[in-house]
């Protein structure tokens, strides 16, 4: 089934490569893409972006299957980065089973009851939450 996302007012691309690489400040998303699915980039924190308020930088996923990816490329305020996500995750409203978070830090903070807290809260909306260190690697 056809997904259907509003994507007035975003910028955003379209590729079948088998490796896709999404990067801002020294951070780095590898998604690698073997069966070379056609894989929706939207650049949700665009400068003409709808959304109010915080949003993450990225949303992307293949126009016929689960899952939707959210994506924020963080400095280190981890906090900030769950709101973007989950903020983006309400304005285009999809399901929570069909959900999942990436974040990625410039450095991962070690295991609190913050990031406890914060990842308890985000599974009211996401399946999985990823927190990584500069960089990650992701098969679709």
């Amino acid at each position: 089934m056809m997904k259907l996302i509003n994507t007035k007012g975003f910028e955003f691309n379209r590729t079948s490569n088998k490796k896709i690489k999404i990067k801002e400040n020294q951070k780095k998303l590898i998604i690698n893409n073997e069966e070379q699915k056609e894989i929706y980039i939207i650049h949700v924190d665009s400068k003409n972006s709808p959304i109010e308020g915080k949003k993450c930088d990225y949303l992307f996923f293949s126009i016929n299957e689960d899952p939707y990816f959210y994506l924020e490329l963080k400095g280190k305020d981890i906090k900030t980065a769950f709101e973007q996500i989950i903020n983006t995750k309400k304005y285009f409203n999809t399901e929570k089973e069909k959900n999942v978070g990436i974040i990625i830090t410039s450095n991962r903070p070690k295991f609190s009851t913050k990031i406890q807290k914060l990842q308890n809260k985000s599974k009211k909306y996401f399946r999985k939450i990823h927190i990584k260190n500069n960089n990650f690697e992701i098969n679709i």
